[in-house]
């Protein structure tokens, strides 16, 4: 579990697994395949390639996930990434788990930018990210479909989000 997590320089990718990472089995995703573990849900091997791309180059990743720190035997080792910290948005309990895990995100990572893609975010969470960047913190979301999890426009919006905050 990440303790703090403000000080580095890096932009953070924050990462949920269900509705990102692993959907339902019977959603047809293209690339998904049977998870390994669980024969009910899928997931999508290539974005090991991709996750790994992006910690090599442009920023550090993060679980915040109801796996918590389960999250790398849940996905991580399926999809051939190092083990991510996770984050405990547990600790900030609200209403909504979205508002929980913005709390959790905002006191761990303070001013330092980041892309948060989960399923679940709603209107909430995008004033949160609008207020984080009019106050000159970088601040991208991304929302999944549950059902159908991390596709390749989800991945090239990152991708050139964290490209572009790297060459400034």
């Amino acid at each position: 579990m990440v303790e703090s997590a403000d000080n580095n320089i890096r932009p953070a990718l924050v990462l949920d697994i269900d509705g990102v990472f692993i959907v339902p089995g019977e959603t047809k995703t293209e690339g998904y395949t049977e998870h390994p573990r669980f024969p009910t849900h899928a997931y999508n091997p290539s974005h090991g390639e991709w996750l790994n791309n992006i910690t090599d180059s442009l920023a550090d990743a993060y679980y915040i996930s109801d796996c918590m720190n389960l999250s790398h035997w849940t996905i991580g080792q399926h999809l051939e990434v190092p083990e991510f910290d996770w984050i405990n948005a547990d600790v900030y309990p609200a209403r909504r788990k979205a508002a929980s895990r913005a709390l959790a995100i905002t006191a761990l990572f303070g001013n330092r930018p980041l892309a948060w893609i989960d399923d679940i975010i709603g209107t909430p969470e995008r004033r949160w990210s609008q207020r984080r960047n009019e106050t000159g913190t970088p601040t991208l979301l991304v929302k999944t479909d549950k059902n159908v999890g991390l596709r390749p426009g989800h991945l090239n919006r990152v991708t050139k989000w964290l490209e572009r905050l790297t060459d400034q």
